[in-house]
């Protein structure tokens, strides 16, 4: 989907764009952390590469896609609230597993 035309033109800051950012590369974060919890550092750094190369993709290769620095910075958010939300639970379902 990062690659298909775009029907409006580009919004130099679009809110709800970088909100949507974010929010795939949470979801991404997290499943990714779960799927490889004993690999979580290379799950983070293949998302910033992932979002990076899409970023690239999209001004290279398009010609109505803009890839945007901004929207590198909302997939790194995201990411970090993945994190952040992942150790959250994994600190909760450690305790909660540790008591039984």
């Amino acid at each position: 989907m990062a690659l298909i035309p775009a029907e409006d033109a580009p919004n130099p800051f679009n809110l709800w764009d970088k909100a949507q950012h974010a929010l795939a590369f949470t979801t991404l974060a997290l499943t990714g952390s779960f799927a490889y919890s004993k690999r979580t550092a290379v799950v983070y750094i293949g998302l910033i590469l992932y979002g990076g190369g899409i970023e690239i993709a999209q001004k290279v290769f398009t010609t109505t896609r803009v890839g945007e620095l901004s929207d590198l910075f909302a997939d790194s958010v995201g990411i970090m609230i993945g994190i952040i939300i992942y150790l959250m639970l994994y600190k909760t379902f450690n305790k909660y597993l540790a008591s039984i």
